[in-house]
């Protein structure tokens, strides 16, 4: 089976890291993209204003720093 595109979700879990080095090999060996994806957590709705824009660009810059371990 060819694939063209492979989504793997990453949350720096070993399990993560296992599936995202094994998508690497597939993509390489197959010419597919790969994209890596990770959710951050949910802010609740209680918390606004400019705490809660500082939290998303906390959450925001942590989620980056996730996904480049994987590069």
């Amino acid at each position: 089976m060819l694939f063209k595109k492979i989504l793997v979700g990453v949350d720096g879990s070993e399990h993560a890291h296992k599936a995202a080095k094994y998508a690497r090999g597939m993509a390489r060996t197959q010419g597919a993209d790969l994209t890596l994806i990770h959710c951050p957590g949910h802010i609740p709705m209680l918390i606004g204003g400019e705490a809660r824009e500082e939290l998303q660009r906390d959450l925001e810059k942590e989620a980056r720093k996730l996904v480049e371990k994987y590069q």
